[in-house]
Parts: C-alpha cells; sequence; structure tokens
C-alpha cells in the first residue's frame, strides 16, 4: 500500500473542516478531476508570488539585496495584470492583493535577516514551485511533504 502523504497545509485543513479535507483528498470521484476544476484563489495567487519574489531575491548577491530590487522582482514576478484568468476577480481587487504583497516584504525586508547563511534555495523558476515538492518518509504509512521556502545555517551549523 502507497504511504499516505501529509503536509502542513493538509493537517491544518483537516483541523478546520475534516469533510472539505475529504473533498479535497479522498473522494475517489472528485479527486482525478481535482486539477481540472481547481480555480486559482487571490489569496493563494499572491502567496506564490511573494514566495518566488523572495527566492530570486536570495539568489542575488548580498549587495542588491535592498527595496528597490525587491519591488522590480515582484512586478517582473506579477506580471499583472491577470485579472481572472490569475483569479482575481477584477483589476481593483488584483491591485489591493499587490498591495499587500508589498506590505508582507515590507514585513519581512524591517524584521527578517537579509543575509542569512543559506544551505538550500528553491531551484524551480518562478510558477514552477511544486517542481520543488519533496516527500520524507515519516513512519511506514506515512510521509511528510511540502515546499521548503529557504533552508538556513544556523550558527550551531
Amino acid at each position: 500500500m502507497k504511504p499516505r502523504e501529509v503536509s502542513p497545509y493538509k493537517l491544518n485543513l483537516f483541523i478546520q473542516c475534516s469533510k472539505r479535507y475529504y473533498f479535497e483528498y479522498l473522494d475517489p470521484q472528485l479527486v482525478p478531476r481535482k486539477r481540472e476544476i481547481k480555480k486559482k484563489r487571490p489569496e493563494l495567487e499572491m502567496g506564490n508570488f511573494v514566495h518566488d519574489s523572495l527566492t530570486l531575491l536570495f539568489k542575488k548577491p548580498v549587495q542588491e539585496r535592498n527595496w528597490k530590487t525587491m519591488t522590480e522582482i515582484l512586478k517582473d514576478v506579477w506580471q499583472g495584470p491577470r485579472g481572472k484568468v490569475g483569479g482575481f476577480n477584477s483589476i481593483k481587487e488584483e491591485r489591493r492583493y499587490y498591495q499587500k504583497a508589498l506590505d508582507l516584504l515590507k514585513w519581512f525586508f524591517k524584521n527578517e535577516n537579509l543575509n542569512p547563511s543559506i544551505f538550500a534555495l528553491p531551484v524551480s523558476p518562478p510558477g514552477k514551485s511544486f517542481d520543488d515538492y519533496k516527500k520524507i518518509p515519516f513512519a511506514e504509512d506515512l510521509e511528510l511533504g511540502g515546499k521548503i521556502d529557504r533552508i538556513d545555517i544556523t550558527p550551531e551549523g
């Protein structure tokens, strides 16, 4: 039997609503068609753009990791306006999410180390982040899965 896979997202979804988890991952009729019918959602699109932007920022030399570079990267990654194709109901809504993305990145710049000792970053180009999805055996019939955004080396190694 193939091991069942869990991720932080899946565990959170199950805790919030076990029925939704069933339809999302277990329903024998819905699961095979899930990719065909799954609709893009603004908050997930924005999250992907923020993650991709930070990955690209950390691939740059330290001296280029500044706010101006960050805003240019986000603009390039976003490639907007995307409108309904990108999961946004309107240009106005998309602009709100773009501003939220900028606010998140501003917070990151104020509160996080822009020169960490990086061990690993995703290798996928923007928009292909699921190519970096990893599965780790956790128990005989269970795998832990997810995307790793960045692994840093701690002072202890």
